[in-house]
This record gives C-alpha cells, sequence and structure tokens, in this order.
C-alpha cells in the first residue's frame, strides 16, 4: 500500500524513495475489478515499487552523478574497465499466475 507501513504510523517526506521495497525474488500487483495479476520474478535482489496504479517498477540501476545527500556522501558513479557505468547481467520473467510464480 502506498505512504503506508502496517506497524506504526509514518509521516512520509520521500514519496518515491520512501515506497520502494527489497525484492528479493518477486514482485505482483492485482486488479480487483479484473481479477488480473501480473508478477515479476528477479534473479537477484532490487528496489521495486507500485507507484501508480496499474504500474510497477524495478529498479535495475542506480547511479547518481553527485551526492544527494541520502546518506552514502559520495557520488554512485561506479565505472567497468571501459570506463563506461557498471552493468550487471539479469534476467527478469512475467507471469499472471501467482502459483506458478512461486513454482
Amino acid at each position: 500500500m502506498l505512504n503506508h507501513r502496517e506497524t506504526w504510523e509514518w509521516d512520509n517526506d520521500e514519496r518515491v524513495t520512501g515506497n520502494f521495497y527489497p525484492v528479493n525474488a518477486m514482485i505482483g500487483i492485482h486488479d480487483n475489478s479484473s481479477k488480473k495479476s501480473l508478477y515479476l520474478l528477479n534473479d537477484r535482489s532490487q528496489g521495486g515499487s507500485c507507484l501508480k496504479n496499474g504500474e510497477l517498477e524495478v529498479m535495475i540501476h542506480r547511479r547518481v552523478l553527485y551526492d544527494d545527500n541520502k546518506g552514502v556522501c559520495e557520488p554512485l558513479n561506479e565505472k567497468d574497465l571501459d570506463g563506461q557505468g557498471m552493468r550487471a547481467s539479469m534476467k527478469h520473467y512475467i507471469t499472471n499466475s501467482y502459483e506458478k510464480a512461486r513454482k
């Protein structure tokens, strides 16, 4: 649920980053009116969110060219051997069945 925590009262001043969660295996959305679902399975931990109804977001790469004052105290600009930003090979699988996603 957007801007909500089950176990405590939460005042969110970071609308985007405050609504991203760790996705270690799977993230999904469900439409109650049509009874349709979408599940995304990932092969490595990433950040995920549903900031708008009907949209699913997964943070694949995070790169910040300047310190964004979010606690790291430095830019996140790691470079590969070729001088380009770091890249990771990953796989995503999409299904509309929770039962298939769990197997």
